[in-house]
C-alpha cells in the first residue's frame, strides 16, 4: 500500500560513529546548521526546511518523485520548528520508495503490512535509533495505492474515469494515465507497465525486452491507482484525519487506511463508455455490431421517454406500433448489457486486492 513517503524522525541523535561511517558532512551554514548527507543516495538542492512549509500556500505540483534521499540536520542550538510543540536539536529526513527499496526496481508487487513494518524497522537498525522515536517520526508526505491486474479488454477504462467530487483540476497524460488534483494531494489511474517502461525499470537485465513487455501485455493490463499526499499537515480527509501523519499511525491504522484508499473510488463519477459485453460484440466485428452500440447511445443521449413517446410518433403512422416494438426490444437488450460494466469489475478487482493487502490479527 506505502510507495514513497517522506518523515522526519526528531531527536533521532545519530551517533558520530554512524555519521561518520554512513554520511558526507556538509559544512556549516550561516546559522551554524550542518546538513549530512547519506552515502547511499544521489541529492540535488533542496530546502531543508521544506517540510515545515507554511500551511497557508496549496501546493498543486511539487518536485516529489524528483527527489529521493536520506539526510540528517544538526542545527547549532536546539529550536522550535513550525507544527511541533517541542525543541528539535537534530532530525533524520527519510524520503524514499520503501516499496522499491524493499522488493527492488522493476517489480509490480504492492507492500503489505509485514513488509512495511520490516522496513521502517530496518532503518532504525541501520541508523540506531531508539523504536520508539523511530515510529514516532513525522509524516510529512506520502503516497499510498495498488496495482491492479486487469483482463486486457479493461484497456481503455481510463476513459469512464470522467471527474473526483469536489476537485475541479483533471489532468490527462495522453491515453496512460488521470490525475484529479486538490489542494496538496491527488488521486491517480495510471497504466503502470507503461510508467516503468518509460522510467527504465521493466525487465532490467533482460535483451528482449519488447518481446517481454507484448507477452505480458497481450492479456492483462496493470493499472495504478493511487493516492498522493504532497504535505500531510495540510491534507483534509476525514477519512485520513490523524490516520497518516506518524509512521506508528499508519501501523495501527492500516487496514482501515486500505479500505480508505478503496473508498476513494467512490468518489469518482463514472461513465461507463462501454461494457464488457459490449466490447466482446464489436471487437474483431465488421460495421453492424458499431452501427447498433451508436444506435443504443443515441436513444441513450436523447432518453428514451423523448425518442419513444415524441420522436416515434413522428414515423410513419401505420407503422409505428412495429418500430416501437423493434427499437423498444433492441433498447432494453442493449441496456440489459451494459447494467454490467467495467465499473463493477473493477471495483471487484479493487476489493479483491485490498483483501490481499490486509493486516492479519
Amino acid at each position: 500500500m506505502v510507495d514513497r513517503i517522506k518523515f522526519v524522525v526528531d531527536n533521532a541523535d545519530l551517533s558520530d560513529e554512524i555519521l561518520n561511517k554512513k554520511f558526507f558532512k556538509g559544512r556549516p551554514n550561516k546559522e551554524g546548521t550542518i546538513v549530512y548527507t547519506f552515502r547511499n543516495n544521489y541529492i540535488e538542492e533542496e530546502d531543508i526546511n521544506e517540510d515545515e512549509t507554511d500551511d497557508e500556500k496549496v501546493i498543486l505540483k511539487s518536485r516529489y518523485s524528483k527527489y529521493l534521499y536520506i539526510q540528517y540536520v544538526q542545527y547549532k542550538t536546539s529550536k522550535k520548528l513550525p507544527n511541533v510543540t517541542y525543541n528539535v536539536k537534530n532530525k533524520l529526513i527519510i524520503h524514499r520508495n520503501i516499496r522499491k527499496d524493499w522488493f527492488g526496481n522493476g517489480r509490480l508487487a504492492d507492500l503489505g503490512y509485514k513488509s512495511f513494518v520490516k522496513k521502517i524497522n530496518s532503518y532504525g537498525e541501520e541508523f540506531q535509533i531508539d523504536n520508539k522515536r523511530l515510529w514516532n517520526a513525522r509524516v510529512t508526505k506520502i503516497e499510498l495505492g495498488v496495482t491492479l491486474r486487469l483482463p486486457i479488454k479493461m484497456y481503455g477504462i481510463l476513459s469512464c474515469f470522467n471527474s473526483f467530487s469536489g476537485l475541479t483540476e483533471k489532468d490527462i497524460y495522453g491515453k496512460d494515465g488521470v490525475s484529479f488534483i486538490g489542494t496538496n494531494f491527488s488521486v491517480s489511474f495510471y497504466d503502470k507497465i507503461e510508467k516503468m517502461d518509460k522510467n527504465n525499470e521493466l525487465f532490467i537485465k533482460s535483451k528482449n525486452k519488447r518481446k517481454l513487455k507484448e507477452k505480458v501485455t497481450k492479456k492483462n493490463y496493470f493499472l495504478r491507482f493511487e493516492l498522493k499526499v504532497e504535505k500531510v499537515s495540510g491534507f483534509y480527509n476525514k477519512n485520513f484525519d490523524d490516520k497518516i501523519n506518524h509512521l506508528s499511525k499508519i501501523r495501527d491504522n492500516w487496514n482501515y487506511l486500505l479500505y480508505s484508499v478503496g473508498n476513494l473510488y467512490q468518489q469518482i463519477k463514472y461513465i461507463d463508455v462501454v461494457s464488457p459485453e459490449v466490447m466482446d460484440l464489436i471487437k474483431g466485428e465488421e460495421k453492424k455490431p458499431m452501427d447498433n452500440l451508436l444506435k443504443f447511445q443515441g436513444i441513450k443521449s436523447i432518453t428514451p421517454d423523448i425518442f419513444f413517446e415524441e420522436l416515434l410518433p413522428q414515423m410513419k403512422k401505420e407503422k409505428q406500433s412495429k418500430f416501437k416494438k423493434e427499437y423498444r426490444d433492441f433498447y432494453n437488450d442493449y441496456e440489459r448489457k451494459f447494467r454490467h460494466g467495467f465499473k463493477e469489475e473493477f471495483r471487484a478487482k479493487l476489493d479483491e486486492k485490498i483483501d490481499s493487502l490486509l493486516r492479519s490479527s
